[in-house]
């Protein structure tokens, strides 16, 4: 009898809204939150929608969500022509596939619309250093020649010393975090591998370029390189 009760219900909980998510929500993490086919459908469809209502931020939700970046670009353009108060998306686009920063013209843009932020230049400075940075550490620890030649581009040390005296640092995750819970308290039955493949990869990707110009300057000192996070902005 134990046993039958148990089989019932694991049963009943497959019938329940929660008991679903939760399944899925397992699922999702034995396979690395990657997205499925039955996700792209799901994405698509919610892609479909809007466009027909107009619905700038189901538009955004979607293209920060898919992998596709072509696809991402023509959501992020389309959401914004709908709402420019979306422009934040253009910043919040550079985690996926290959964590690549976005184009010049969406960081003039989003520079243009939200002076005093650090991120537009620290994106700029992020897709002039991080090839460069990859490939020092392909090779095994870096030295101190190394650093200094990456410090030496006179555009990128532009960028980075204008970012680091920029009055604040607004990576957009709050508006993502906030468009995602509201996307998915209307919609009950996306899979829950939209919210937890997309945690805070940007601040680490920034903090990882900055750092280059902070170990460059610390290790010629012979200082130890601090340990500064991404939220610690002068006042």
């Amino acid at each position: 009898m134990f046993t039958v009760a148990i089989l019932a219900t694991a049963a009943l909980l497959l019938f329940l809204p929660l008991g679903r998510e939760a399944i899925r929500t397992v699922r999702a993490s034995w396979q690395g939150f990657q997205e499925s086919a039955s996700d792209q459908r799901t994405l698509e469809e919610l892609a479909a929608r809007a466009e027909k209502e107009e619905d700038a931020g189901t538009l955004a939700f979607v293209a920060l969500s898919t992998t596709d970046p072509k696809r991402a670009a023509a959501l992020t353009e389309r959401a914004v022509s709908l709402d420019p108060e979306r422009i934040w998306v253009y910043g919040a686009r550079n985690h996926r596939p290959n964590f690549d920063p976005p184009g010049e013209e969406w960081l003039a843009r989003l520079k243009g619309a939200d002076p005093g932020n650090a991120v537009p230049d620290l994106l700029k400075a992020s897709a002039l250093a991080d090839p460069r940075a990859d490939m020092l550490y392909a090779h095994g620890m870096p030295k101190d020649a190394d650093f200094e030649v990456l410090e030496a581009a006179s555009q990128w040390r532009l960028l980075m010393e204008r970012a680091y005296g920029a009055p604040r640092y607004d990576s957009y995750f709050q508006k993502h975090y906030q468009l995602t819970r509201a996307v998915w308290n209307r919609e009950r039955n996306l899979p829950p591998t939209f919210i937890f493949r997309d945690c805070g990869p940007m601040r680490f990707q920034i903090c990882g370029t900055s750092g280059v110009l902070r170990n460059s300057k610390c290790t010629r000192r012979g200082e130890r390189e601090p340990q500064v996070t991404c939220s610690e902005r002068k006042a």
